[in-house]
């Protein structure tokens, strides 16, 4: 799932480089670092998988990682989704090839995850609907 979501996203930034004409060392990095949050938060998620493997881990053990994955996930990846979502809205606008409804709702989106990250439960999903909308917007 996390390699899913990973190509997703960088697909949506090779339609949205290539379209915007952007160069490739002026593109924004976050969302390079959203993936690279994402990967981690598996690899941690993953370690706690296999140390279930030959039986349960201590709780202490258990807790611990639990709680960097949620906060890896919830925190620091959304924030870079946010960063991601702000400055690609941002180039496109510049540019004047977004429509007015996508920079509200890229706009709207990088705000909302940068500041209510890890506080509100279950915002997350806000962020692959806006790819979503980006990208079949951007790809035409």
């Amino acid at each position: 799932m996390v390699a899913g979501i990973a190509f997703s996203l960088l697909l949506t930034s090779a339609i949205v480089t290539i379209r915007l004409a952007v160069p490739a060392d002026g593109f924004p990095r976050s969302g390079l670092l959203f993936i690279a949050m994402l990967f981690a938060t598996g690899a941690v998620a993953g370690g706690l998988v296999a140390a279930a493997d030959g039986g349960l881990p201590t709780a202490d053990v258990w807790s611990f990682g639990r709680r960097v994955s949620y906060t890896l996930l919830t925190v620091y990846a959304m924030r870079m989704a946010a960063v991601f979502a702000i400055s690609t809205t941002t180039i496109a606008t510049r540019l004047g090839l977004a429509p007015r409804w996508l920079t509200a709702l890229g706009l709207t989106t990088g705000l909302v995850l940068l500041l209510s990250a890890g506080l509100v439960p279950w915002l997350e999903p806000i962020f692959p609907l806006w790819v979503s909308s980006s990208a079949s917007t951007y790809s035409w």
